[in-house]
């Protein structure tokens, strides 16, 4: 297997080889959503994405699970908003709040998603051999049980 840059090949600490391997996979990610007409999107909105899809969330919840001000979440859902990602609707359980839920565009990208994810596992496989592969992803499996990862994924700022 031959790593891009000099440096990854040493070994280096786990935690920044882990770091470029996520970086290398959703910059790849977010070629392919370009190349789809999400050019729009960055990293952060697919946290959002996460977190609402399927039942919807506060604007708080979403804070919550991103580690950020309320003020900072509203800025980035008035963004996903007027480009068409996300609507506000009300709240059935608490009046004061909205729920934010993903419109049919939004649903359309988590589709498109999900195949750029699956093209990319393939590409990955092919590059570092299937049994490699296999196992690369077993160990991080591995990895993210016995380090007590629960829950999706959320950003470590």
């Amino acid at each position: 297997m031959s790593l891009p840059h000099k440096s990854a090949q040493s070994a280096g600490p786990l935690a920044i080889l882990c770091g470029m391997a996520f970086s290398a996979v959703i910059s790849d990610l977010h070629r392919r959503l370009a190349d789809a007409g999400y050019g729009d999107l960055r990293p952060v909105h697919g946290y959002i994405f996460q977190r609402i899809a399927g039942y919807g969330a506060t604007s708080a919840q979403i804070a919550a699970h991103l580690g950020i001000t309320r003020q900072s979440t509203q800025q980035i859902l008035d963004e996903l908003q007027q480009a068409d990602y996300i609507r506000r609707e009300p709240n059935l359980e608490d009046a004061r709040s909205k729920l934010v839920a993903l419109t049919a565009k939004g649903t359309a990208c988590l589709e498109v998603v999900e195949g750029a994810f699956h093209a990319i596992d393939h590409d990955w496989s092919r590059r570092l051999g299937h049994e490699a592969y296999a196992e690369l992803k077993q160990a991080l499996a591995t990895m993210a049980e016995a380090g007590e990862v629960r829950g999706p994924l959320r950003p470590i700022w």
